[in-house]
């Protein structure tokens, strides 16, 4: 399953310490290894479900980790390690496709329209960013099907038919701030899913915080 031969010595110390870290909180994956010339790829599979919260604690566990990636496809979680090497290693230049903002802009417009009777027009701005950042995720991929439905002061988000998603993409899902809350991906059944919280029931908790404070 994962052979250190060729390895240097610290290569082998990051791997076992992401290992560890994973398996600490993901107790029943097991995991392989691919060794390429510049990194390696760490392949974890049983994996049931995910938060961004453990995938964060998982990237803070080795300075060499690339990226962290789950193929919902194949229910694999993927991390890239940068291996100790002599050389740089140049990286090539990727080209990515331009973004269509008039249909981006379309796209969001037509889903507040079919779903006019779930979002409340004071919360509108929060959903569109919300939207806006699932499209870019799957923009020169296959289409994702989101979910959206109101429950007392949230709506709650279920986004399906995901191929892969990388810690990066949903840290830009958190960066639009405390409204988006218990972000976790169920591999199992390859669905991502997630809490946006009202924008007037945000108000009122974060003004509660500071009252504490």
């Amino acid at each position: 399953m994962h052979s250190f031969d060729g390895m240097e010595e610290e290569d082998r110390r990051a791997i076992q310490t992401v290992a560890k870290k994973v398996q600490t909180i993901q107790r029943q994956t097991v995991f392989s290894t691919k060794a390429l010339p510049s990194r390696v790829i760490l392949r974890f599979v049983g994996l049931v479900s995910v938060s961004v919260e453990e995938l964060r604690m998982i990237r803070i566990s080795n300075h060499r980790i690339r990226e962290i990636k789950i193929n919902l496809n194949q229910g694999h979680l993927l991390i890239e390690l940068r291996r100790k090497v002599k050389r740089p290693v140049i990286k090539k230049r990727r080209e990515r496709l331009g973004l269509d903002k008039k249909t981006l802009r379309s796209t969001v417009g037509l889903f507040l329209k079919t779903h006019a009777s779930v979002v409340r027009e004071s919360d509108r701005r929060v959903i569109e960013a919300v939207l806006e950042c699932i499209l870019r995720w799957t923009w020169s991929g296959a289409a994702a099907e989101v979910i959206c439905e109101r429950n007392g002061d949230n709506y709650s988000f279920k986004v399906k038919r995901l191929q892969c998603i990388r810690l990066c993409q949903l840290e830009t899902l958190c960066d639009l701030g405390d409204y988006v809350r218990e972000m976790a991906v169920q591999v199992d059944t390859k669905v991502l899913s997630f809490l946006v919280l009202r924008t007037s029931a945000y108000i009122e908790n974060d003004q509660a915080k500071r009252r504490k404070g």
